[in-house]
């Protein structure tokens, strides 16, 4: 019960900065996330299955990856930049910020926690309400 209360903060937390953020890159004039919406439906367009992949086995992969070891060898701040950085392939800047400042948020929530579970759960939630935005 309490992973799933966890996961519930974790994933409205998670929400609420993504709209943060989204709203600061626009008025700063870097929201450039029409790239991650391309790279995405190119995905759905060529490779249906893989948007399964990237909300299962990617997600829980990212969150052990790291959450559960880089945290513990880099701390907070250097695994979340290292997160941002493992974004960059998508092209956005407002990308790299946003899953800096995420990764940081689901850092913190991993070392409160001790437990992963809540992060692979409200990460997976974050990223299915993106791909339903986006489609």
């Amino acid at each position: 019960m309490v992973d799933a209360k966890n996961t519930l903060i974790l994933f409205f937390t998670l929400i609420a900065f993504s709209l943060i953020t989204s709203i600061i890159t626009s008025a700063a004039g870097q929201n450039d996330l029409e790239k991650v919406s391309n790279s995405v439906d190119k995905i759905r367009n060529t490779a249906p299955l893989a948007l399964a992949y990237f909300l299962v086995v990617r997600v829980a992969a990212e969150e052990v990856f790291f959450r559960g070891f880089l945290v513990k060898k880099l701390g907070i701040a250097g695994s979340s930049v290292v997160f941002g950085l493992a974004h960059f392939f998508y092209g956005s800047v407002a990308e790299v910020i946003g899953a800096m400042i995420l990764g940081a948020i689901l850092a913190v929530a991993f070392n409160e926690n001790k437990s992963i579970y809540p992060n692979i759960a409200a990460h997976f939630f974050y990223n299915l309400v993106f791909l339903a935005v986006l489609f």
